[in-house]
């Protein structure tokens, strides 16, 4: 007589349905996690083509066709700071001053240390007589730029501002000749020469 046969248990129903429900669960979160991937990384419009295109005519002086390039840049990833300062950049070169303002702040409350921000809200300042030219700041970039007439002329206008009007005019003396700046360098200096009554030139240790 043949042995019974023996049948393997089955597992308890309330144990089936949590392997069920359990790989259900991970089944949707690998399929949710994966969508997102996909439109992060494939389907969803990215920025830096916009970006390139807008600096490639920023660089050309077609400040006008790069703001709206980054402008669009801009809605697509209203957080990177590299597209929130070139918006200030250009609004800077378009005379949009406050409009500059605004993004150069908003990258300096993202990243207080970010150079390029602190440089264009300098320039906002002095453009418009409204804000602060921190000098201290300013030397400290002038330290790690060493002859960039970006920040000499942001230092001069700081020194105008505290009546420092000798070291400032040894600044634009230096910038007389710039292609960007000599023409604003000048001015000042017959500003201060004329406002001030300095009739000679500022002191050899000045320059």
């Amino acid at each position: 007589m043949s042995e019974p046969r023996l049948h393997k248990p089955k597992a308890p129903l309330r144990a089936r349905n949590r392997w069920f429900f359990n790989n259900r669960v991970f089944l949707g979160m690998f399929l949710f996690f994966s969508l997102i991937a996909l439109w992060e990384f494939r389907w969803k419009p990215q920025y830096r083509p916009f970006y390139e295109q807008g600096i490639e005519l920023y660089q050309g002086g077609q400040y006008l066709p790069a703001l709206r390039q980054f402008t669009r840049a801009y809605e697509i990833s209203p957080n990177a700071v590299d597209v929130i300062i070139m918006m200030g950049w250009t609004n800077l070169k378009l005379k949009r001053w406050e409009e500059a303002r605004f993004y150069f702040n908003r990258a300096l409350r993202i990243d207080p240390r970010l150079e390029e921000a602190q440089m264009g809200a300098s320039f906002v300042a002095l453009e418009t007589g409204r804000g602060t030219l921190d000098p201290k700041l300013l030397t400290r970039l002038l330290g790690r730029r060493q002859g960039d007439p970006n920040v000499m002329i942001l230092v001069a206008g700081a020194l105008q501002q505290q009546g420092e009007y000798f070291t400032a005019a040894g600044i634009y003396r230096k910038l007389e000749n710039d292609k960007s700046y000599g023409t604003a360098a000048k001015l000042a200096l017959a500003n201060i020469y004329g406002t001030d009554g300095f009739e000679s030139d500022p002191a050899p240790e000045a320059l």
